[in-house]
C-alpha cells in the first residue's frame, strides 16, 4: 500500500551518503563572458545568447542592367523551389536585392553603399548557411565614391587638382564640405538636395534638377578621379587611400562577403564575352 511504498522511499534515501559542507564541489556554470559582461553592464547592442539560425538570408550582388534577365530567372526559376524546401525543413527562405531596396533618401544622402555594406554584414550574420551570391560579366559598375574623407587627404587632392588646373575643380569644394564636429575632422559629401532642392519631390522641377545633377556628377566624379590619380603619382596620398576613389560598388561587395571565414557560403557566377561585338546601344550595357 501507500505506506509500504513510503517506507521504501525512506530507506533508500537513508542509504545515499552524506556530503559534509566542506566536501560539496560547486561547478560553474558555464557562460559566454564577454555576454555577461555586455549583460551586466548594461550595454544591449547586440543580441544575446542567439540560438541556432533557423533563416537562409541571401545578399544579391551584381550590376544591374546587364543582369536583369539573369536575375529575373532566379526569381521565376530558382528561388521558389528553394523557399518551399526551407520550408519543409522548417527554415525561412529571403533574398535580399538591392534593385528595389535603395531610397530616394539614399540617393540624396549617398549612403546607397553603406546600406548595402550594412545588408551583406546581416545576411552573414544571421543566415544559416548560404549568405551571398555574386554575378560578374564584362562590366564593372558603378564606381564608389567616400561619403566622407579625412581632412588631410581631401586638401591635398584639392591642392594637386588646383595646381594642376584641372577642369571643374571648382565641383569639388561645392559637394564636399569640412566638418569640423567630426573626429578627425572630415570633407562631408553633402546631400543632392543641398544644391538642388526639389531633387526628392515628385514634380517637373524634380525631373529638370535630376538631369542636372547627372550632369554636374559626371563632371564632379571625373575632376575627382582625375585629381586622386595625380596626388598619387605625386606621392601626397597612398595606394591605399587612391584605390578607393576607383573600386565599383559591385567590387566592394563582393570583397566584403569574401572574407576567409565567410569563403564556404557563397557562390560566384562568372559570365565572360571573349569575343565582343558591340553594335546596337543594347550590346554597349554589357560591357
Amino acid at each position: 500500500d501507500g505506506r509500504q511504498d513510503e517506507k521504501r522511499v525512506i530507506n533508500v534515501i537513508k542509504k545515499i551518503p552524506v556530503i559534509s559542507k566542506n566536501q560539496q564541489v560547486s561547478k560553474p556554470i558555464a557562460a559566454n563572458t564577454a555576454e555577461f559582461t555586455r549583460l551586466i553592464v548594461g550595454d544591449f547592442t547586440r543580441d544575446f545568447f542567439q540560438q541556432t539560425s533557423r533563416l537562409f538570408r541571401i545578399f544579391i550582388s551584381s550590376t544591374f542592367s546587364d543582369f536583369k534577365v539573369e536575375r529575373n530567372e532566379f526569381y521565376r526559376r530558382v528561388f521558389p523551389s528553394i523557399k518551399q524546401q526551407c520550408a519543409q525543413l522548417g527554415y525561412e527562405f529571403q533574398v535580399v536585392d538591392m534593385r528595389w531596396g535603395v531610397s530616394d533618401t539614399a540617393d540624396n544622402d549617398h549612403t546607397a553603399d553603406v546600406m548595402c555594406m550594412d545588408e551583406i554584414d546581416r545576411c552573414i550574420d544571421l543566415s544559416a548557411g548560404l549568405n551571398f551570391i555574386y554575378l560578374i560579366g564584362n562590366r564593372y559598375g558603378y564606381m564608389y565614391v567616400p561619403i566622407d574623407i579625412d581632412e588631410d587627404e581631401f586638401e591635398a587632392i584639392l591642392t594637386v587638382a588646383n595646381e594642376a588646373n584641372i577642369p571643374n575643380t571648382d565641383l569639388l569644394k561645392k559637394w564636399f564640405q569640412l566638418d569640423k564636429n567630426s573626429s578627425p575632422a572630415k570633407y562631408v559629401y553633402v546631400p543632392i538636395t543641398t544644391h538642388f532642392k526639389h531633387f526628392e519631390e515628385k514634380s517637373m522641377e524634380q525631373q529638370q534638377e535630376k538631369q542636372q545633377w547627372q550632369i554636374e556628377e559626371k563632371s564632379l566624379l571625373k575632376a575627382l578621379r582625375e585629381a586622386v590619380d595625380l596626388a598619387y603619382q605625386k606621392k601626397k596620398i597612398s595606394n591605399q587611400q587612391a584605390t578607393i576613389y576607383f573600386q565599383s560598388i559591385t567590387e566592394r561587395e563582393i570583397r566584403r562577403a569574401t572574407t576567409e571565414k565567410n569563403r564556404s557560403n557563397l557562390i560566384g557566377i562568372v559570365r565572360d564575352f571573349s569575343n565582343p561585338i558591340i553594335e546596337t546601344g543594347v550590346d554597349e550595357k554589357f560591357f
